[in-house]
């Protein structure tokens, strides 16, 4: 039985025909994802991505609009109390990510290639799919 929300919050970074993912060792598999993780209590969601960013990535971002949000029941994967609440900001920053801050490596994938990335969530797959039908050519 759900107990609880689980807030997430994850940024999109476009550029050149290129969207930026994370890959991440939890529990010991291995996670292809956004950027991004969990809002924590008394933080508002924008004030999350900034912090979840600075501390994967390293480097400061500009959120420029909301692109998604998760509209259907989801329960967490790690926690079956959990259900999940995803959302999805557009992004940007001039600065390169900073790969030696964290146990994230991190990789740009054409967005002309939908079907050639695997994403661990289905979720994450949907929004992947939505960034490819918005951004690519």
């Amino acid at each position: 039985m759900i107990e609880r929300f689980n807030l997430r919050v994850y940024g999109i970074l476009v550029r050149k025909g290129k969207l930026l993912l994370s890959e991440e060792q939890y529990l010991g598999k291995t996670l292809v994802k956004f950027p991004g993780g969990g809002v924590e209590y008394g933080e508002g969601v924008q004030e999350a991505l900034v912090r979840e960013w600075n501390e994967e990535a390293g480097c400061p971002i500009k959120i420029n609009s909301i692109f998604h949000a998760t509209d259907k029941f989801i329960q967490s994967a790690f926690d079956p109390k959990d259900q999940l609440v995803s959302l999805y900001y557009i992004i940007s920053s001039d600065e390169d990510v900073n790969d030696s801050l964290a146990e994230h490596k991190f990789f740009w994938v054409d967005l002309n290639h939908k079907n050639a990335t695997t994403l661990t969530f289905p979720q994450d797959s949907e929004v992947f799919r939505l960034v490819c039908d918005t951004y690519g050519h």
